[in-house]
């Protein structure tokens, strides 16, 4: 397995991660009704977006690729927050299949997310998760982010989600 730039041919994979790892993760976290009407389609039309708006100088997703198919992927850029200060990039997503899930997958990928976001200047990394996500929040916790104390409420999906911040301070550039 190893970590890559994605590209346009990733999206069927790309949609089909984040939609099983939803599916798997998100459980009595999202409304089931909700996770079970989502289409592998309706993902491919956002990963097209999203793919083809990315550049290295800002956000780019990556994947974890094994065997020429992509099972999980991180997306990194500047952080979307108000307030934060230039200084501050943001993990926007990170999701791995449910079977490669403690295959250090997703260790990988985010040390290719926070290398990204350090590589580019940034000196603190940020990252959203929902309060109720308990196996994400270890797995930020064993990555050495802790958990900031900011809240909010998302209900861009037609349902309230509770979020935490986490954070994590970056190496400074050598001068």
């Amino acid at each position: 397995m190893w970590i890559r730039e994605a590209t346009q041919k990733d999206v069927p994979d790309l949609a089909e991660v984040h939609l099983r790892t939803w599916q798997g993760a998100y459980p009595g976290l999202m409304p089931q009704e909700f996770l079970d009407s989502r289409t592998v389609e309706e993902f491919m039309k956002r990963w097209t977006q999203i793919i083809s708006n990315q550049n290295e100088a800002a956000r780019m997703t990556f994947v974890a690729d094994a065997g020429n198919r992509a099972v999980g992927f991180v997306s990194a850029g500047p952080c979307r927050d108000e307030g934060v200060g230039a200084s501050t990039g943001e993990i926007r997503a990170i999701y791995v299949l449910p079977k490669f899930w403690s295959t250090g997958a997703g260790r990988a990928l985010m040390a290719r997310g926070l290398d990204f976001l350090h590589e580019r200047g940034y000196t603190v990394a940020t990252l959203w998760v929902l309060r109720g996500n308990s196996r994400a929040r270890r797995f930020y916790e064993r990555a050495g982010m802790t958990l900031e104390g900011a809240e909010r409420i998302d209900a861009r999906l037609g349902f309230d989600m509770q979020e935490v911040r986490y954070r994590i301070e970056l190496p400074r550039q050598q001068t």
